[in-house]
């Protein structure tokens, strides 16, 4: 299997957050994302041309980057998420942006306000895939929160 730059190698298309953290770049990230798909298929993309995917938490981080494949490999996504954006174009940590991103891919984006806590939003978000698809092919389910209080003793990562 191919591997993967690291974060150290692939410095051309990160900038620097003002938290510290490291984040790619807006005009970067199809490409960066693109090349990462591709070594981990061995140089394609699965063909999931007509497949229809709920994506959970897809404003950010990893539910940005599967929502990304998945409009690469041509589904149909629904973007979910809590952070949304009326700017245009559109805030880039909103799901209004990753599904525009899914789009650029070849895929069709669909962005959804979703508070993944309330239980009849989520039953709404079904009951509208249903009606609007007919069925669904694939559910990634990317929210977490962390407790507040934290549940935990001591810090998040020593559990």
């Amino acid at each position: 299997m191919a591997r993967l730059p690291t974060a150290a190698q692939d410095t051309k298309s990160r900038t620097h957050c003002c938290n510290g953290r490291d984040r790619f770049d807006r005009r970067q990230a199809g490409g960066v994302r693109s090349r990462y798909a591709s070594a981990v298929t061995g140089g394609g993309v699965a063909d999931l041309k007509g497949k229809v995917a709920i994506v959970t938490g897809a404003s950010r981080g990893v539910g940005r980057g599967i929502a990304q494949g998945l409009g690469e490999a041509g589904c149909t996504v629904y973007v979910t998420g809590r952070t949304s954006s009326a700017a245009s174009p559109p805030d880039l940590l909103s799901i209004e942006a990753t599904a525009a991103e899914v789009d650029a891919l070849g895929g069709r984006g669909i962005p959804v306000r979703v508070d993944h806590e309330d239980d009849a939003a989520i039953a709404a978000l079904v009951a509208r895939v249903a009606t609007e698809q007919g069925r669904l092919d694939v559910l990634v389910n990317n929210v977490f929160r962390t407790p507040n209080p934290p549940v935990y003793r001591g810090g998040f990562w020593t559990h």
